[in-house]
């Protein structure tokens, strides 16, 4: 009797000590596969993410890394070399549980309740390398050379303050820009 009560406070006790114990922090045994600053990283990180808002520097730095779309709520100006790799996922809209593949988009502008657009806003970089096939730049102003690595990159509504380069003639051809938007530089293969 006296050895049957005993098992039950002990059983508490040890269920406690593993359920209240030292747990693994997420950044300790996940490695960062996102880094798209450096054009060397992998080029497809499978990455699972949600906007990001920006309204500096080091916010675009990790939106760049994080999410698959980019919002900005400001000016932006940067010295680095951005680059939008492909690799991300989205909810399906159907189905939360499911996880789509999206492309990337750069939004340069803010929408009003109504998503009536009110602002343009410029981002300044030396090099904006996309990476991503179908990736999308929205609104404002890019000051800054555009690098095209992949198909059917899209630009609306743009204005470039700079050249645009393409790897090869597939890429050139798969181009897609509005009446909208504008490139000030040159367009030619590289």
């Amino acid at each position: 009797m006296k050895f049957k009560s005993l098992i039950l406070p002990f059983t508490i006790i040890a269920l406690l000590f593993v359920g209240c114990g030292k747990s693994k922090d997420i950044n300790e045994t996940t490695p960062n596969t996102t880094e798209s600053n450096d054009s060397k990283n992998k080029e497809n990180v499978d990455v699972v993410t949600s906007p990001s808002r920006v309204t500096d520097e080091e916010k675009l730095i990790r939106a760049v890394n994080e999410s698959w779309i980019i919002i900005l709520e400001n000016d932006v100006e940067t010295s680095k070399e951005i680059v939008l790799n492909s690799g991300f996922k989205k909810p399906n809209k159907d189905n939360p549980n499911k996880m789509d593949d999206t492309s990337r988009v750069v939004a340069l502008y803010k929408t009003n309740e109504n998503k009536e657009k009110i602002a343009d806003y410029t981002l300044t970089l030396p090099k904006l390398i996309i990476k991503d096939e179908n990736a999308k730049i929205e609104g404002g102003t890019i000051k800054g050379d555009l690098y095209i690595e992949a198909k059917e990159v899209i630009i609306e509504g743009t204005t470039i303050e700079g050249n645009v380069y393409f790897n090869n003639e597939e890429e050139k051809n798969s181009f897609h820009i509005d009446e909208g938007s504008k490139i000030t530089g040159t367009m030619e293969i590289k």
